[in-house]
This record gives structure tokens, sequence and C-alpha cells, in this order.
């Protein structure tokens, strides 16, 4: 109860610090169509990236405009405090940074620290439409337990964010979208487990480059009010489809979470009647991989509709198929995704738009911690 009161205490001091530091100087400040957080969990390898994706999001915001939105961004880097910043047009008009608070050295990758800055930047930019983008590492659903290479979201020295975590600590808002700027977040579970905080899910199923996704053309577009997830996965695609070699790599997809219930109970349909023998029973090796976690090749994350195909009768993918058509408006991929480690490629031969995790023998305890998630729930029992 202390921990609670003192924790709101916090909030509405930080919300008078920024509503004195950033609105005093703009009394006519237009209402705020949209407020949009980049949750940059930057604390680990990927920090040198973090200024060349700032530096396209400034550009961004100069060529296409925020559209009365309050663009705010998170840091957290390896050799800096933690700070927010907001996008901002100075006296001439010109956008750039503004440093509106500055934090105690704390760890990104905590759910109590996600909740903390996710809720005091909307206490302080309050709108009718939210935007989040989440910005690390990221392994989907996998566990920081299950194995050195595993984790959820966020990378802060050993400390990771896992699913559920992630799922209570966004529980005070619903977002328009939810991008991940992450590996592997393209997936079923992960998208069943935030069906309830987001309307759109932006993620891959696979590595994405260490560049990210393209602020430059993005920008603009995650600060529209009709916000269109298609547009911004689909210049993600162009972005990385127009590359060559390996830095030709790219799979995306939008979720569409109000259809999520439909392409569970399809996939129920398949996978209720099932013993665990005749899914254990299923080759991994004659179905479509999207990840690589473990130095010994073995994969975990399989196309979503390949494993489905592999247990269903003609009738029930069908059935899947339409329910995956639904919940998946826009999906696309390169003919080939590249992983860092082991430092090759995979030929994507049929990609549906989420990987799924295939249980299996010798994988007890990722078997028993899959079962604690709602997407387990919803579609074994």
């Amino acid at each position: 109860m202390r921990t609670k009161i003192l924790q709101h205490l916090s909030l509405v001091l930080a919300a008078l610090l920024f509503n004195a530091c950033c609105h005093d100087d703009d009394p006519v400040k237009p209402a705020s169509t949209r407020t949009v957080l980049v949750y940059i969990a930057g604390d680990n390898n990927l920090s040198d990236y973090i200024n060349y994706n700032l530096e396209q999001m400034i550009e961004g915001a100069r060529e296409g405009g925020l559209n009365q939105c309050d663009f705010l961004i998170y840091t957290d880097r390896a050799t800096t405090i933690p700070a927010l910043y907001q996008l901002k047009a100075d006296e001439t008009g010109r956008i750039d940074t503004v440093r509106i608070r500055d934090y105690a050295e704390h760890n990104s990758a905590t759910p109590e620290v996600l909740r903390q800055v996710v809720e005091e930047a909307f206490t302080a930019f309050p709108s009718d439409h939210y935007g989040l983008v989440l910005w690390s590492h990221a392994t989907a659903w996998l566990p920081n337990a299950g194995r050195d290479l595993t984790r959820s979201f966020g990378t802060d020295g050993d400390e990771t964010i896992e699913i559920d975590e992630l799922a209570d600590a966004l529980a005070a808002y619903h977002f328009d979208y939810i991008l991940f700027d992450a590996c592997y977040m393209g997936a079923v579970e992960v998208a069943y487990e935030l069906r309830e905080r987001a309307a759109q899910i932006i993620a891959s199923p696979t590595e994405v480059m260490g560049s990210g996704f393209p602020y430059t053309t993005i920008t603009p577009m995650l600060c529209e009010t009709n916000f269109d997830g298609t547009s911004v996965a689909q210049a993600f695609y162009d972005f990385y489809d127009a590359q060559s070699g390996y830095a030709r790599s790219a799979t995306v997809s939008v979720v569409d979470t109000k259809s999520l219930e439909q392409l569970a109970a399809a996939c129920r349909e398949v996978l209720a009647g099932k013993s665990e023998a005749e899914i254990f029973a299923v080759d991994p090796d004659a179905l479509q991989p999207l990840e690589f976690l473990k130095s010994s090749g073995r994969h975990y994350l399989f196309d979503l509709g390949d494993y489905i195909q592999a247990l269903a009768t003609d009738e029930q993918y069908t059935n899947f198929r339409a329910a995956l058509n639904q919940a998946i408006p826009y999906r696309a991929t390169t003919p080939y995704a590249f992983f860092a480690a082991p430092y090759e490629a995979i030929k994507i031969e049929r990609f549906s738009g989420l990987s799924v995790y295939l249980p299996g023998e010798g994988l007890a305890t990722l078997n028993e911690w899959y079962k604690r998630l709602a997407w387990y729930q919803a579609v074994y029992l």
C-alpha cells in the first residue's frame, strides 16, 4: 500500500513538472490529435543505433509534419542516464528534440519502469488517441529462464520483460497501435497476449535489421489520427526489399486484434482434440522455420499456417485461412530472412504473417512455460 501511494504521488508530481516545463510557454497550444511514445530500451548492444533512429525521426517530422501530435521519445542508453524527449518546433518552426525529463539510473527492461514511463508520459500529454513503439531486443514470448538467447521484450543487463508482464504493464491504456521495432515479436502468442492492449499490432516474425524501421518515412504516419498500420508495414517492407545482399531481409505483418478470437477459434478446432503425442509427432523439418535462437540450430518458432496445415483436415484448414486473412490484413516478406547468429539466411517459402511455437520432446521447460500463455489456454484446452 505504501509503495502504491508513493508511486501515485510520483506520477502526480511528474505530471505537474511536465506541465510546468512544457506548457506554460504554449498557452494557446492546439489540442493534441495523438500522443505517440517511442520507448527505447537501448542499454545494450543496440545503443549505437539510437542516434541514427532519432535523426530519422527528426528528419521525418521536418519533412512530413507532426499533425498536431505530441511525439515523445524515451531513451535508456548504455552510456547516459535515461531521459524523455519531445519532438517539438521552435519559434522558427524548425522541429528538433527537446529534453523534458531526466530519470535516475534505472532498468528499462522491467515492467515497473515501463509502466512508470508510459503513465507519466500519457498523464502529461493526454489525448484521445495513443500510439506506442517498443524498441529493443526481443524474442517473441520465449521466457528469459528458457535459455541464454531467449527473452520476451527488452534487454538491460540481465533483465527482460516477459510477455505476460508486458501486457500487465500496459493495462491502463488501449492503444490504436503497438509497433515492435524488435526481433521476433510477430508471433501469434504475443499478439493474443496483447489483444486487449491495442487495435493493431505491427511486428516482424523474424529478425529486424539493426537500422530498424525507416523512421524518416513512417514518423508522420505514426502521428496520423486515422492510423493505417498497413502503410507503416508497407514502408518497412519496401525499404528493405530495395536493399541488396543480406540487407534485403524483412518479414512484417499487421494484426487486427479484434479478429484474433476468430483466429483462435479456428486454431482450437484443429488443436484442442490433439494428444501430446500427435503434437510432438509434427516434423519440424517439414515446417517453415522463422528464427535461429539456439547455437545447435534447433528451431523454436515456425510459420503458423504451416503448423496448422500439418494437423488440420482440408475443411479445418480452409476455415483457418479465412480467419487468418481477417486477422492479418497485411503481410509481406522478402525471399530470404537474414539472421545475425549464426550469420546466415533462411529461404522464406511459406509465410502466413505470424510465427508459432512447436511444442516437442526435450523442451520440457519451455513446454510448461508455454501453458501459462493465454494463447495456449485458448487453443489447446
